[in-house]
């Protein structure tokens, strides 16, 4: 898309934060090192001028939706650049600023209307899944390795789908696995039992042999799926696929307010690079205001 972008900026501060800009751009961005790729070269003859230094970094922190936008600012108003070379990096800037913003986005819907969270503080985080599920199956050991990095301030839940992809009732299969308190030994190896082992779990007779093949007792499961909790939690699941719009899985939902399709962000990194991004926004949208002091 660009070859090797050069130039000789006078100001040494502003170069160096191109070349973060454009470094980060391309090892964080998605990008691959066939399409964007700069460079930008500063002999530096000119220190950047402390009070605007600071004026940029105060802008950065508290006023930009986008942390890189004052890097075009400062291009515009810099009095030290050549207006050719103020031209070239100004394009440069904002291209790289379009190319992330894009990619950001990409795989990304706003939920309309967005769906209440709790008040507790956390940004929340749900995932739409189906034990049935091919693409379900292959994000589980990417998405299990992402959940357990998650910082404390991010409630992570997942929620099964009724839909009976393979037969595989998953609601019914995740709830009464969670009653009886064998979900987390189990989750993971349901989806190497039915999609690598193709074992036919959405045959009750094949199910029941399969718990008890993994120690749960097939008659203490056939009790708890009636219960009134799993009942409960079973409508509730159905209840939150059509009040979030799930159309397909996997999908995410950060926060009540977006959608987020793994299928659409090019895979496990995208996705999460995603969400990671939409967790950052939410954390910031939703931090207390400060309390007015008491003069």
């Amino acid at each position: 898309m660009f070859g090797r972008f050069m130039f000789d900026v006078q100001t040494q501060a502003l170069a160096r934060r191109l070349e973060a800009f454009c470094l980060e751009i391309r090892a964080n961005a998605g990008v691959s090192p066939r399409g964007l790729y700069g460079v930008v070269c500063c002999p530096a003859r000119e220190p950047f001028a402390p009070a605007a230094a600071k004026h940029a970094v105060m802008r950065e922190n508290k006023e930009l939706r986008h942390p890189k936008t004052f890097i075009f600012d400062e291009i515009i108003m810099s009095h030290h650049l050549h207006p050719m070379k103020k031209f070239g990096l100004a394009f440069l800037a904002l291209f790289a600023f379009a190319t992330t913003t894009a990619h950001a986005q990409q795989g990304v819907t706003p939920l309309n209307p967005p769906q209440p969270v709790e008040g507790d503080g956390k940004v929340e985080v749900l995932e739409f899944f189906a034990y049935g599920c091919g693409h379900c199956a292959n994000l589980e050991p990417s998405l299990e390795a992402w959940v357990k990095k998650l910082p404390a301030d991010v409630k992570f839940t997942r929620v099964p789908s009724p839909a009976r992809l393979m037969g595989i009732d998953s609601t019914v299969l995740y709830y009464s696995l969670e009653a009886l308190g064998q979900l987390e030994r189990l989750h993971g190896k349901i989806f190497i039992a039915a999609h690598r082992d193709k074992v036919i779990l959405g045959s009750p007779a094949i199910l029941n042999e399969w718990l008890e093949k993994n120690s749960v007792d097939p008659k203490k499961y056939e009790e708890v799926q009636k219960s009134f909790s799993v009942s409960s939690k079973v409508m509730r699941a159905r209840k939150m696929m059509e009040d979030y719009k799930i159309s397909s899985t996997p999908m995410f939902i950060v926060n009540g307010r977006f959608q987020v399709l793994e299928q659409a962000t090019g895979g496990p990194a995208g996705l999460f690079a995603n969400i990671d991004q939409l967790i950052v926004n939410a954390r910031g949208a939703t931090k207390p205001a400060a309390k007015p002091s008491g003069k």
